[in-house]
């Protein structure tokens, strides 16, 4: 059964194209090559500025974008793709704290913090595509209601078996 689900996923992921935005090339070129071994078509941008360019010749089922950039960030760029493209759901993907109020400023439908495993990327992928860019995940969800502290202890009693 489950390897029915990841055939499934893998299946549609071949179908959808991700644009990921970071000014790390290295990350840039790691992200590409784990995508496209997930049968995803990915497009990578070093900035706002290419990511836009890119946005205005491609649709894309998905834009991630690492927060800390400049000179324009991934909340800016968030809130710019939200207003021009309101329908591509978009993931942020952070080191740093934002505060609840610039994640839903932003219109963002997925923050994931750094370090993160790679299964989790895929699999918050996939979810954040299937929502939609009217849905925003739980953990977002729980930012936005000042509920962090329920939501934490909820996923940790999941992964305890509780």
């Amino acid at each position: 059964m489950l390897s029915q689900l990841e055939d499934a996923m893998n299946e549609t992921a071949q179908r959808q194209r991700i644009l990921w935005v970071d000014d790390e090339p290295c990350i840039l070129t790691v992200l590409k090559k784990l995508l496209e071994c997930e049968g995803y078509e990915v497009h990578v941008a070093p900035s706002a500025a290419a990511a836009f360019d890119l946005m205005a010749e491609h649709e894309f089922a998905l834009v991630g974008t690492n927060i800390r950039m400049s000179p324009v960030n991934g909340l800016e760029m968030s809130q710019t793709i939200r207003r021009k493209y309101p329908t591509v759901p978009i993931m942020l993907v952070t080191c740093c704290s934002p505060s609840p109020e610039q994640v839903v400023a932003s219109g963002a439908n997925d923050l994931m913090s750094k370090p993160f495993r790679v299964q989790e990327l895929f699999r918050r992928i996939s979810e954040t595509i299937a929502r939609g860019s009217t849905r925003r995940s739980g953990f977002v969800q729980a930012m936005i209601h000042g509920q962090m502290d329920e939501y934490v202890r909820c996923v940790v009693a999941a992964f305890d078996g509780d």
